[in-house]
């Protein structure tokens, strides 16, 4: 299949994206922290997509089933006022079938959600593409459907490469390991290098240990007078605050109701190693967090997956503790309930993991990057 455009773009405007299978906009809020805006956000789960509308008030959002959807709906909810031309699709296909803590079903009906986001690569033609999955997406029992996915790109005239990349390698303080499908029509993109700094579980969450005394089983936002530390404040100069945001408001507070012997089985496990009954993972204040994972949604109980026990305090972390493990910046929002909350971070890509990629992607698109935000939204 051949294909021509005009792949040029002015550096007085910013590269457009669409967002497939947005979750709550982990991945979308690193894309534009690297210079793309979004023009549109596809998102299934409502209770997700309001959460993603609530962090980006100026993009679009469309509540919607990717299986069910086609190329010119999607063209048809994008601003006009946006330029038309799809610099870039991006997207998460949902990973729960390929994960290896699940059943590892061949024939899950999810794991089509990568010949969807394939469809749509090639009915919308958008100059490049990346996907995001697990890495086990990549094992022998999904070959089948996933090499003809790989070929079926190359048919589109996609220059295709294949990254594997550990978050806690571009300054985010947790092990998460990623598969990367990155194409584009015109050019090669290398990977991102690793930064040199390695941030830990104690970067990330000193500055909120003062507020311990805080905490309680019902309340989810606290007004404090907390100092913002150094990681706190680095995630200020990558992700800019909005204007409405209040550093002394922070949500994301409220603690789990755990019963006297689990709170002294977590008492006696010390930190870096697994509680043996409940194997949940004690963070070590000098590593770095293990994968947060997702849990299930609300069709199948919505349990919340385990959490890691706080390497100071005997309790599982909060929401807003695992979304700096993450490095999502203090005023991105999260659903205030809690196994939601955590859903939406364990499905999120990092944002600093996500803007490193995008930094590559938007060299590649353009030459000097603009850095107008006048389309960003209010986050």
């Amino acid at each position: 299949m051949t294909h021509s455009a005009d792949f040029s773009i002015s550096t007085n405007r910013r590269p457009q994206a669409i967002s497939l299978f947005a979750g709550v906009g982990g991945l979308d809020y690193g894309m534009e922290a690297a210079g793309f805006s979004i023009a549109l956000a596809v998102e299934k789960d409502p209770h997700t997509a309001a959460q993603y509308q609530q962090n980006f008030p100026k993009t679009p959002v469309l509540c919607a089933d990717i299986s069910q959807l086609s190329s010119q709906e999607i063209r048809n909810h994008i601003n006009p006022q946006r330029n038309t031309y799809i610099d870039l699709v991006v997207g998460g296909p949902s990973c729960q079938g390929f994960s290896r803590i699940g059943k590892r079903d061949p024939q899950d009906s999810r794991n089509q959600g990568v010949s969807h986001f394939v469809r749509l690569i090639g009915e919308l033609h958008p100059r490049a593409f990346l996907m995001e999955n697990v890495a086990s997406m990549r094992d022998s029992r999904y070959a089948e459907l996933i090499n003809n996915c790989w070929q079926q790109l190359l048919s589109y005239g996609y220059q295709i490469q294949e990254w594997k990349l550990n978050a806690a390698n571009y300054g985010v303080p947790q092990s998460r390991e990623r598969l990367f499908w990155v194409g584009c029509l015109d050019t090669f993109i290398p990977p991102p290098a690793p930064v040199e700094q390695r941030i830990t579980v104690y970067d990330a969450l000193a500055d909120l240990l003062p507020l311990e005394p805080l905490l309680s089983l019902d309340k989810d936002i606290l007004e404090t007078n907390r100092q913002p530390g150094k990681y706190s404040q680095y995630l200020n100069t990558i992700f800019t605050p909005p204007p409405s945001w209040n550093p002394h408001r922070l949500s994301g507070c409220t603690l789990t109701n755990h019963s006297p012997s689990v709170i002294e089985r977590f008492i006696t496990t010390p930190t870096g190693e697994t509680e043996p009954i409940s194997r949940l993972y004690r963070l070590d204040y000098q590593g770095q967090s293990t994968t947060l994972r997702a849990g299930t949604a609300s069709e199948q109980g919505g349990h919340t997956a385990p959490r890691p026990i706080h390497p100071e305090f005997p309790r599982v972390i909060t929401v807003r503790e695992a979304a700096r493990l993450s490095s999502f910046p203090d005023w991105f929002q999260f659903h205030p309930t809690k196994w939601r909350g955590h859903r939406q971070i364990g499905n999120a890509v990092p944002p600093l993991l996500a803007r490193a990629v995008g930094m590559q992607l938007i060299n590649a698109l353009v030459t000097t990057p603009s850095t107008d935000k006048g389309d960003k939204g209010d986050k």
